[in-house]
């Protein structure tokens, strides 16, 4: 299994953020962005989330922002 060794902002706008991962074999990720949709949405994608069994999904949500 890949260990993360860096975390670091990729983008880092008003209207859009995403976060990548560097691992010790040298790859990088994605592993978090947000982008905002809308005045009142923002849209959140979480990748290489986890389940029991060490499968890697992706969750996908719209929210309603709270920051105007």
């Amino acid at each position: 299994m890949k260990k993360c060794v860096n975390e670091f902002a990729a983008v880092k706008t008003e209207n859009d953020y995403v976060l990548a991962a560097e691992f010790d074999d040298g790859s990088v990720e994605i592993t978090y962005e947000r982008h905002r949709v809308d005045d009142s949405h923002v849209e959140v994608i979480q990748h290489r989330n986890r389940d029991r069994n060490g499968n890697y999904y992706t969750t996908r949500k719209i929210i309603e922002s709270t920051i105007v």
